[in-house]
């Protein structure tokens, strides 16, 4: 599933619709397309502190993974994080939908009310909507994010 999911990072499709975003040192975000051309991007992405592919939900082989880990829930929306230097992707911060995160490589550790849930490779947390958390992933860590009512 890592190659494909490099497929979507390095998608010129996915590149143009501005789907692909990165994250500065300061963990502000961006859209690939505002700060590199798209053959920059190529030539660098494995550079980036962070990577988020949007609207995967999209994607039939990313939605029927999806569907097979949430088999009883309406997915609304599938984003991919890659996490290439390890440490903080966003601030604390809620969603406005349920979202199973589950690692397809590496180990994040989810923050929620105080608590710290750690999550190896092929394994999920549950996060409700509206719950505050951030996560802390190590190095080289690969992530779906799985949005459902």
């Amino acid at each position: 599933m890592i190659e494909y999911l490099i497929e979507k990072i390095t998608s010129f499709d996915y590149y143009n619709d501005r789907q692909v975003l990165f994250l500065d040192k300061d963990r502000k975000d961006w859209f690939v397309k505002e700060k590199y051309t798209y053959r920059e991007w190529i030539d660098n992405w494995k550079n980036s502190t962070n990577v988020l592919v949007t609207g995967l939900e999209e994607d039939q082989t990313v939605f029927n993974k999806s569907q097979k880990l949430l088999p009883e829930e309406r997915i609304n929306s599938i984003h991919m994080f890659h996490n290439v230097n390890g440490g903080y992707s966003f601030d604390e911060h809620k969603d406005e939908t349920n979202v199973f995160l589950y690692v397809e490589k590496g180990k994040k550790h989810v923050h929620i009310n105080g608590e710290i849930f750690t999550v190896s490779a092929n394994k999920g947390i549950h996060i409700p909507k509206n719950v505050s958390h951030k996560v802390d992933s190590e190095a080289d860590t690969w992530a779906l994010s799985i949005g459902y009512d």
